[in-house]
């Protein structure tokens, strides 16, 4: 039997989790909307979601507590964090956290979608290692496993990345995270140009964004 795909997202914005709840519906997977972070504490007592999709402000608990309540606790559940695009510091401490990945405010909602589909591809990687039905309350080799694998992807990167934030910051330089963006973009566009053997149709596809958007910011960066 092929088991139920289940997305919780929490959001005290009531038009950005419609829209979320629409189109993850439509898509085939089982939504749960929480207004605040207590409420989905108090659903985890008895049951699981397999990807949660978090805001960071909210009144009370805020997402980047979540986000390490759940790493820490349940390291097996991908978090995709939501954040707005110029909060660049936030968005460095939600991968610190244990962040799956971040959706940038205002986000595409294919790009979103393709979030989802990439953590659920990891939870039913773990799952099948671990001999565990996705889905399912994970036992201690399960999270353990997760945390393995999270504690080992990220670490390499993450340090290169503080080097280089750090490097941009001395330099004296103003408009720091613009240089940082750009350098992100650049990095993207050559990954996802490589991985399509240079389809930039196919390229677009995989980053979320209108053929134009590549388009433009390839022109934009001198690629």
């Amino acid at each position: 039997m092929k088991s139920i795909k289940t997305v919780w997202v929490v959001d005290d914005d009531v038009s950005i989790a419609w829209v979320l709840e629409k189109a993850l519906g439509r898509s085939g997977y089982k939504v749960r909307i929480f207004r605040g972070v207590k409420p989905l504490l108090l659903a985890l007592k008895s049951e699981r979601p397999q990807v949660v999709i978090s805001d960071i402000q909210m009144p009370g608990v805020d997402g980047l507590k979540l986000l390490e309540l759940l790493h820490e606790n349940f390291p097996a559940i991908p978090v995709i964090i939501m954040t707005a695009y110029s909060d660049f510091e936030t968005t460095i401490t939600s991968y610190k956290k244990g962040a799956f990945e971040y959706l940038a405010k205002p986000f595409d909602i294919h790009q979103a979608l393709t979030l989802v589909e990439q953590a659920m591809l990891q939870v039913q990687e773990v799952a099948t290692d671990a001999s565990i039905e996705p889905g399912s309350v994970p036992d201690e080799g399960l999270e353990l496993k997760a945390r393995l694998n999270r504690r080992h992807a990220p670490g390499d990167w993450q340090r290169e990345f503080e080097h280089r934030v750090s490097a941009l910051l001395g330099s004296g330089q103003s408009d720091v995270s613009r240089q940082l963006y750009r350098e992100i973009d650049k990095i993207l566009i050559q990954s996802a140009l490589h991985y399509t053997q240079g389809h930039k149709q196919n390229a677009a596809r995989v980053l979320g964004w209108g053929r134009n958007t590549l388009t433009r910011k390839m022109q934009d960066l001198g690629l």
